[in-house]
């Protein structure tokens, strides 16, 4: 995953940041192969500059993870 600041104010600091998480699928249809994908899901959630990191690390990657998993599921659905 990575971090990044967002939201940059005047005086270029920034107001929020942004943590993303990546993740490469490769997803086998045993019924169907035309249906086989191999592709990279990405998603993030943002959080305050004010927030410490440490204590809220855990809940954004399960929110983010969340995310990510329900397009995975709907791509691997989205046929059937």
């Amino acid at each position: 995953y990575s971090q990044r600041p967002i939201d940059i104010q005047k005086d270029e600091i920034a107001a929020s940041n942004r943590l993303t998480i990546g993740i490469k699928v490769k997803y086998t249809n045993t019924k169907d192969d035309k249906y086989d994908f191999s592709s990279t899901f990405s998603n993030y959630a943002d959080y305050s500059t004010d927030a410490d990191f440490n204590s809220i690390e855990e809940s954004l990657i399960i929110e983010i993870l969340d995310k990510i998993i329900d397009d995975i599921y709907n791509k691997a659905l989205v046929n059937w």
